[in-house]
């Protein structure tokens, strides 16, 4: 389960790269403010953080600008209306979520499987 925005760990996450890696080397050494969201958040879980208990989810939910969430909006916009054979059982209501799931299950290389609650 990777941390929701306003939650503790959360804040934590964003803390560590904004503050944390400057004022406290030593303790984040092996990350940096490229590093991902949720390798953060492991390592806030591994190290006992008060407000991270749960491992981050094998996932990442694409964000706007993204290769993946470019894909998913080509899917929504074009595809489905043009080739709706590609995207059987999917539909124009269908969510940003759902389209990345058909993605990464058809095995697309940009888009990981989105995180999920």
């Amino acid at each position: 389960h990777t941390a929701n925005e306003g939650t503790g760990c959360y804040k934590s996450v964003l803390w560590v790269i904004a503050k944390g890696i400057d004022e406290k080397p030593k303790w984040y050494k092996d990350i940096s403010r490229k590093s991902k969201f949720e390798d953060v958040q492991e390592l806030l879980v591994k190290s006992k953080d008060e407000h991270c208990h749960r491992d981050p989810c094998a996932c990442e939910t694409a964000k706007a600008g993204t290769k993946c969430r470019q894909a998913i909006d080509w899917v929504q916009n074009t595809g489905l209306k043009k080739h709706p054979d590609w995207y059987k059982g999917l539909t124009s209501a269908s969510t940003r979520e759902e389209i990345q799931t058909r993605l990464h299950q058809d095995k697309h290389p940009l888009c990981l499987l989105p995180c999920q609650d």
